[in-house]
């Protein structure tokens, strides 16, 4: 086997990212589409596929305060019960898409999963691999695949698993803190009830998008990790709820004090 130079150049950056005393860094534009490719190319041949990394699971037990952990196996076979991480939630044409993240076992279509945080018992209807916004039906999943089902009531970071470990738990994913703020409300005011009925939705699929009301100023005010997040969806509500939005700058409550005794 024949290695160019820029061949060894990408195995010592592999080892160096994968030891983590080297963080590769990409730049681009997702608003212009640039560097996309480089970015998706640069995480197959940088980070760690699934079986390179050790992931644990949290033992719930209802007699003791202490959770202990136990590591999951990352074999892709039937040989470990099946449990799964309900990552991002988001509502399709055929009602809600849960995307999980298979991080032991197997999961076939028509196989009963369940909810270790609800206890409710599930049956898997559909099993879809998503390529962008195209779906592919397939039968069976595996340790390390993304798949998404339908009709599966639950909130991000919700554990699945099958009969046999039900008292295990996933933990939960990092969800780093808004970098910026806006004010957002319905350009008409007969809009409040789309405004709301979009705003709960997309807090419930995005856990990096935030909202509180400001009592002093009578504002909504949106979170996200930045301008173009934010501006995305006051456009879905616009174009998925007929709801146009008028976002800006948050208002400022200015309080005077006493900052001097007055004789």
């Amino acid at each position: 086997m024949q290695f160019w130079k820029g061949d060894f150049l990408k195995l010592a950056i592999r080892r160096a990212t994968l030891s983590k005393t080297f963080t590769p860094v990409l730049v681009g534009s997702a608003l212009k589409n640039k560097g996309v490719q480089p970015l998706l190319d640069a995480v197959l041949e940088y980070l760690p596929n699934p079986s390179e990394v050790q992931n644990y699971a949290v033992l719930n037990q209802e007699n003791s305060q202490e959770k202990s952990r136990h590591l999951l196996g990352s074999a892709r076979d039937d040989s470990l019960p099946f449990v799964g991480l309900a990552f991002k939630l988001e509502a399709g044409r055929f009602g809600q898409l849960t995307y999980i993240r298979v991080y032991q076992g197997m999961l076939k279509k028509s196989d009963y999963i369940y909810n270790t945080r609800t206890g409710k018992k599930v049956r898997v209807q559909r099993l879809v691999r998503m390529h962008a916004d195209m779906m592919e039906d397939v039968d069976e999943v595996y340790a390390g695949d993304i798949c998404a089902l339908f009709g599966v009531d639950c909130a991000s970071g919700d554990t699945f698993s099958d009969k046999s470990s039900t008292d295990l738990s996933m933990e939960s994913i990092h969800v780093p803190d808004p970098v910026i703020s806006l004010a957002m409300k319905p350009t008409n005011k007969n809009d409040l009830d789309k405004f709301s009925k979009g705003i709960n939705r997309f807090t419930r699929e995005d856990p990096t998008f935030r909202v509180h009301f400001d009592n002093e100023n009578k504002e909504t005010i949106v979170s996200g990790m930045g301008e173009l997040h934010l501006e995305i969806y006051a456009q879905r509500l616009e174009r998925e709820y007929g709801c146009p939005c008028d976002v800006g700058k948050p208002k400022v409550a200015f309080r005077e004090s006493i900052v001097a005794p007055v004789p």
